[in-house]
């Protein structure tokens, strides 16, 4: 591949990068409103630890497709053209 093979996941990972510190970020510096009825900073690391697992499992699903893809492409046709052992 030439440059857009190596300059693409090199300019996704800076835009991404940057987006997931600005997020984590501004999610550190909300306030929500307490059981008491105070306002308080949302001190929730749980959920951003959550939401970055969710994240990554989704991140898992395009790269699983990509392996089975690649595989049959080498094994030689599709995944549905194969006959079973």
């Amino acid at each position: 591949p030439g440059w857009g093979g190596r300059v693409g996941p090199a300019v996704g990972t800076l835009a991404f990068g940057t987006a997931a510190s600005l997020l984590t970020k501004v999610q550190f510096e909300m306030r929500g409103v307490g059981l008491d009825g105070q306002e308080r900073p949302f001190a929730k690391p749980w959920f951003c630890a959550l939401v970055m697992f969710a994240g990554m499992t989704f991140c898992l699903l395009p790269f699983l497709g990509d392996t089975v893809l690649r595989a049959a492409k080498r094994a030689g046709g599709s995944a549905g053209e194969r006959e079973p052992l």
